[in-house]
């Protein structure tokens, strides 16, 4: 996901209503007290991507933690499970050599 490319959209958009306006109107084009160039919704949408690309990365970082350790965890209990196994073993092992049932 890249921001300055939907923004260069965003910006070739508001670039052609701004040459219609210009075109058809231009005594709005010249008035200083409108924004004509929108430039508040720019830097909103430029904020907005940012802050998207911002939580994604969070949320990738995350969930490629979370596998880890769950990974780790799944390698544990297995390693864990067979070393109980063994030791049973060799206990019951011992047990049928030396005493009688």
């Amino acid at each position: 996901m890249n921001p300055t490319a939907i923004l260069n959209v965003v910006k070739k958009l508001n670039k052609s209503r701004m040459e219609k306006i210009i075109k058809f109107n231009p005594s709005i084009a010249e008035n200083y007290y409108i924004d004509n160039n929108n430039i508040e919704f720019i830097l909103f949408v430029n904020q907005f991507l940012k802050t998207l690309r911002l939580i994604f990365l969070a949320f990738y970082f995350s969930f490629f933690i979370g596998m880890g350790w769950l990974i780790m965890c799944k390698i544990y209990e297995d390693w864990y499970n067979f070393e109980v196994r063994n030791n049973i073993w060799e206990e019951e092992l011992i047990a049928d050599l030396f005493f009688d049932k």
